[in-house]
């Protein structure tokens, strides 16, 4: 689990500062020994990549929402008809100029809910990419903390079964010794 944790965040790390525009990656001070899981999660929540897409993309429905407007579904429509007036034979024009309302009424309308959706939905995605991104990194943090104190009880028991084994090798019988030594060995495969 350790070992996976540090693999998973050094990774991240890597994809982070590759994403990264103008900021480093992690202040250089940060270390995998000092960091706090708050430090972690707000590194993580800062270089999402799910998170920034989901960003730009709300901020372009926002943008095309915000150029929706009557004057832009208006079709206007300009009619020139000509002739002669057979009666008279003059020339006879006539000048028609009208605006469809029908984009009002229906495609106009309906391009606004449906960016409207899509924008609420965005943002439930964002929430939701927020949620999972937290739970992973505090999964993982609180997985990397309990490794290294399991490796540290290790590293202690390793220790205190090497005194051990110097000790009974002056003083102890051969049973003793392998007794000793099989413990060694099972903390050192541990």
């Amino acid at each position: 689990m350790y070992k996976s944790f540090t693999i998973y965040l050094f990774a991240f790390l890597l994809t982070a500062s590759a994403y990264s525009e103008d900021k480093p990656a992690f202040p250089s001070e940060a270390t995998l020994e000092n960091i706090t899981v708050e430090e972690a999660l707000s590194l993580a929540l800062a270089h999402s990549v799910e998170m920034r897409k989901t960003a730009v993309s709300i901020r372009d429905d926002k943008t095309s929402l915000s150029e929706e407007n009557v004057w832009k579904w208006l079709s206007p429509n300009l009619s020139l008809r000509g002739g002669v007036d057979v009666d008279t034979g003059e020339p006879a024009f006539s000048l028609g100029v009208g605006i469809d309302l029908r984009n009002i009424m229906g495609a106009g309308n309906k391009r606004i809910r449906t960016l409207k959706f899509s924008i609420s939905e965005e943002r439930k995605n964002l929430e939701a990419i927020k949620a999972s991104v937290t739970i992973k990194v505090t999964s993982a943090y609180k997985g990397y903390k309990a490794a290294g104190k399991k490796v540290k009880a290790l590293e202690e028991a390793l220790t205190n079964d090497e005194k051990l084994l110097s000790e009974m090798e002056t003083s102890g019988s051969g049973t003793e010794r392998l007794l000793v030594r099989m413990m060694l060995n099972q903390d050192k495969a541990a």
